[in-house]
């Protein structure tokens, strides 16, 4: 078994029904369908699409209760057969039949350790960037001065030398598993950083992560359930990004982080109000609420500092 495409579900039974023929459409020679499946309950009619879906060997769905993101890719990545293990949420879509294989071919060279494939929002989409050279540097790399991370995954050149692997429509070699161990479960968001961070410090000189633009999926951004970061409110997702802070990058970079902590709390402010505008679901007048969350940050920084499990300690 060469590729583990593993989905992480969760309340989007429906959209599940939908993606799992796409992928079982693909060309690829040899590949797995791994899904861990969080909803609970399933209703009859869904029941009997994917009994149906489930004739097909290549197909495992594992029902559990909800692990969370990390959780779930960890234990997705202990039952996956595969050597490569290929992630994909429920609600996104392989743009194509050849998705599957294109993340693959990236793995003829043995140095690639890790691919991001290319985020589309509508099929044949141009990438929309104003500066196409600043995307493509930014792409899935980490910002200079703090180390978080940008995405700029909708640009159309492939990139060696990336910092981290996207959580969905991004794959791994399973010794990079082997080798470096999973991801931290102490966090709701942001989930990716913990892996990318030990991988940058334990490869060797020649190995890489890469961006794919051939190994494209439509990402649906307006659709509820799974883990429901795009309907949180703004305090609440501020509040999600500081914990990460908090936790993982504190856990793996102490002294940049308590010495620019200040900068952290603003750049995490100046986030959250960008995703107000970008990707933020939830009804709200995008003014108003970056006016009040500015006025709560002080609040919510020392209440994040104070929780249980939220100090700066590994």
């Amino acid at each position: 078994m060469e590729v583990s495409v593993i989905v992480r579900s969760l309340g989007r039974l429906p959209t599940l029904c939908e993606l799992l023929p796409l992928v079982l459409a693909q060309r690829h020679a040899s590949f797995e369908v791994l899904v861990i499946e969080q909803s609970g309950g399933w209703p009859r009619e869904i029941a009997a699409r994917l009994a149906a879906l489930g004739q097909d060997p290549r197909l495992r769905i594992v029902r559990v209760p909800p692990l969370g993101g990390p959780r779930a890719r960890n234990f997705a990545a202990r039952l996956a057969r595969g050597k490569i293990l290929l992630f994909l949420d429920d609600d996104d879509r392989p743009a194509g039949p050849d998705w599957i294989a294109a993340h693959a071919a990236c793995y003829l060279d043995a140095r690639c350790l890790g691919v991001t494939g290319r985020h589309l929002f509508a099929a044949g989409e141009a990438p929309p960037y104003r500066n196409p050279a600043r995307a493509h540097a930014r792409c899935m790399a980490f910002t200079p001065l703090l180390k978080l991370g940008y995405t700029y995954a909708r640009q159309d050149r492939p990139k060696r030398g990336c910092d981290y692997v996207h959580g969905t429509n991004g794959s791994l070699r399973r010794s990079v598993i082997d080798r470096f161990g999973g991801w931290d479960e102490d966090t709701a968001i942001e989930d990716e950083m913990s892996l990318a961070l030990r991988i940058a410090r334990g490869k060797d000189v020649d190995e890489y992560l890469a961006f794919e633009p051939r190994a494209a999926v439509i990402r649906r951004m307006d659709l509820p359930g799974g883990l429901g970061k795009r309907f949180l409110d703004a305090g609440r997702y501020f509040e999600l990004e500081l914990a990460f802070v908090n936790r993982i990058l504190w856990r793996y970079r102490p002294l940049r982080v308590g010495a620019l902590y200040p900068l952290y709390v603003a750049a995490l402010y100046g986030w959250t109000v960008a995703w107000l505008w970008a990707d933020a679901q939830a009804p709200h007048n995008r003014v108003a609420t970056a006016l009040g969350l500015a006025a709560s940050v002080p609040w919510r920084v020392a209440r994040q500092l104070t929780a249980r499990g939220c100090t700066f300690s590994p």
